[in-house]
């Protein structure tokens, strides 16, 4: 048989394929400082803003008391719920699945959620023995039981087995067929250990210019001399100094240096920023947008963060559910939220507002949403109009769609500007011409 798949070959003679990318070695990527920061900027841009909980009874009305209690007992100090929510969708994103340990006590006469313990995925990277299936290369502790359900298998000591847990939620991406989701580091693993290669590259040039490559030419050598010339290139360093002796001559190599390491890792930084770009949300500044303008860009920046953060509030509404089912709310339902944070309009909107109210092309709530404002009533409406004290369209003026309305001369005014205009045709050249000579015969 032949061989078959990819691999990367650095200089060093190492090589990693993908089915060679295991936990210990996307443990040591996720340290990398350029992937962290981009994982953080890609998590709070999925989380901008606070999450809420809501209740709604059989009639599908919100029980704002029940609302309440639940919002506190997720503020509890042990339950945490909105670092919880940012920390499932980071494991997931890494390793495939967030597992997590609700902790249920009884407290004042009800069931409540005391405690939400997030395990870190990779103690679950051991299969129980007699396994002869996993199903996750980086999680081979998270298999299937004899009776189809999903088992999470724990290393809690260091060389000892794994334990099952029963008491755990495993949180992954429900549109993943995969037991234990899908790692989305894998593909840039390789890509990872070649930055950090690179980086020690160009750390060991910048070395080499405070302490540069030298050889030590002797001229009739003893035996002392050939010591004493091995000490000092043995001991040769940036904060070091030596005396020659007489018949020593330092010789350096004198060789040629480039950029090349700087230049590969900044292609490097770019295919890992092509690979965690969703799509064409995060454009470089130079490259022309999708569709040719910046509101299609950012609806699919939407529609990716709406589909990565609805997962996550799925998989903690079961968690939060079993309140309601613990205390006996039949019927109730709970639903959690993370808030979108209204970004500002761009020029197109304010442009197309703009033209939308001047030839009332649009309607008052579509020229609000062009601004980024909620809908209102038509009484509302009216009573913004005469605050303004006119709904009249007015003519072009970058004020128009904020309800400014344009300065209109009187009848007292434009008969005064038309005196002004005759008397200037008539006597203009001669006021001129006056002023021109007070200026040569000075004052």
């Amino acid at each position: 048989m032949n061989e078959q798949g990819v691999i990367y070959v650095g200089s060093l003679g190492a090589y990693l394929a993908p089915s060679d990318v295991d936990a210990e070695k996307v443990a040591e990527c996720v340290q990398n400082a350029y992937l962290r920061a981009k994982l953080d900027m890609l998590g709070t841009m999925i989380f901008s803003d606070m999450y809420e909980v809501g209740v709604t009874d059989p009639d599908g009305n919100e029980d704002e008391e029940i609302s309440k209690r639940l919002a506190a007992m997720c503020e509890r100090q042990k339950v945490r719920m909105w670092g919880a929510l940012k920390a499932a969708w980071r494991d997931a994103f890494v390793w495939g699945c967030s597992i997590y340990n609700p902790v249920w006590e009884r407290a004042g006469g009800e069931m409540v959620l005391a405690g939400l313990r997030r395990l870190p995925p990779e103690s679950f990277t051991t299969a129980p023995m007699g396994t002869s299936v996993t199903y996750s290369p980086l999680l081979p502790g998270i298999t299937l039981g004899d009776d189809d359900e999903p088992q999470c298998w724990q290393v809690q000591e260091i060389g000892q087995q794994p334990v099952e847990l029963k008491n755990v939620v495993l949180i992954k991406d429900p549109d993943d067929p995969s037991l234990a989701g899908t790692s989305s580091i894998v593909p840039i693993v390789p890509l990872i250990s070649m930055l950090d290669y690179c980086w020690n590259a160009q750390m060991q040039k910048v070395n080499r210019v405070g302490a540069p490559i030298l050889f030590i030419r002797v001229t009739n050598p003893t035996d002392d001399d050939i010591t004493y010339a091995q000490t000092v290139l043995r001991s040769w360093g940036k904060n070091t100094g030596f005396q020659l002796r007489p018949n020593m001559e330092v010789v350096e190599l004198n060789l040629t240096d480039s950029e090349a390491a700087l230049e590969t890792i900044r292609q490097l930084e770019g295919m890992i920023d092509d690979y965690l770009r969703p799509s064409s949300f995060l454009q470089q500044s130079e490259a022309p947008t999708l569709g040719g303008n910046a509101a299609a860009d950012l609806d699919m920046f939407q529609a990716f963060v709406q589909a990565e953060r609805s997962w996550v509030e799925d998989a903690f509404e079961s968690i939060l559910q079993k309140y309601l089912e613990f205390n006996r709310f039949e019927g109730y339902t709970v639903s959690i939220r993370v808030a979108v944070k209204k970004s500002a309009p761009g020029a197109l909107e304010l442009q197309q507002a703009q033209l939308g109210y001047q030839s009332r092309a649009l309607s008052v709530n579509e020229v609000r949403a062009k601004l980024g404002e909620a809908e209102i009533t038509d009484e509302e409406a009216a009573t913004i109009a005469a605050q303004w004290g006119s709904s009249a369209p007015a003519e072009a003026s970058p004020f128009a769609p904020f309800g400014f309305k344009e300065h209109r001369p009187t009848e007292e005014e434009l008969s005064l500007e038309k005196r002004l205009q005759r008397l200037y045709t008539r006597y203009g050249k001669d006021i001129i011409g006056a002023l021109g000579e007070d200026d040569q015969h000075g004052p």
